[in-house]
């Protein structure tokens, strides 16, 4: 055990470098996508998202029409992300698209939906309820839908592993094994649970 420790991260060996995520949602049923990287990033500090805005506009805006543009340009973060994961992944064009247009959408050319996915970092998707092993080390967005209800977003964050400084007795090798695996890091929380209201009925 203790050639183990030498020769990995405490952590990692102790606590591994993934952590398993439950989703559940009311009502259930509802489709969950979880999201890293840069994105995740702002939704969950907060972080400038003008980079990243302005880069998928450039990969988007042959596809949408001049009345969504603004809508794009306005909504937060969060709203933006929600959005573009509804139209890209799940096929569904946000209401607030379509009351701008007055008729829906055409689905983005397959290549550039996933371009689109991966400038956003979508990572997996699944319906809830659902359990999703995570790799450990940087923040998740998680965004649930369901037809007829509100999309809504919530974050996954990270948290020192205290396991972690165990690794003074591996004299700071296993340090260099734990950041790089992730495990240093771990994810709160690793219970998520989203209540979607439903949609308000159109104007007759």
């Amino acid at each position: 055990m203790t050639s183990m420790l030498l020769c990995s991260g405490c952590a990692t060996i102790l606590t591994g470098n993934r952590t398993a995520v439950s989703f559940a949602s009311d009502p259930p049923g509802a489709n969950v996508v979880v999201i890293r990287g840069p994105a995740a990033e702002v939704a969950s500090q907060a972080h400038d998202f003008g980079l990243l805005r302005e880069q998928v506009m450039q990969v988007i805006s042959p596809f949408v029409p001049a009345q969504v543009r603004p809508i794009l340009e306005r909504t937060s973060p969060d709203e933006l992300l929600t959005q573009l994961v509804l139209w890209t992944k799940l096929g569904e064009v946000p209401p607030e698209w379509v009351a701008a247009t007055g008729n829906a959408l055409d689905k983005l050319p397959e290549p550039v939906a996933e371009q689109l996915g991966d400038l956003l970092g979508i990572e997996a998707l699944a319906k809830a309820p659902a359990r999703i092993e995570l790799k450990k080390g940087e923040e998740r967005a998680v965004i649930a839908w369901k037809k007829g209800r509100h999309a809504k977003l919530l974050t996954i964050d990270t948290r020192f592993n205290w396991v972690t400084l165990l690794d003074v007795f591996t004299l700071g090798i296993g340090l260099i094994v734990d950041v790089a695996d992730g495990a240093w890091f771990d994810l709160e929380p690793r219970e998520l649970q989203f209540s979607l209201p439903p949609l308000a009925a159109p104007s007759p």
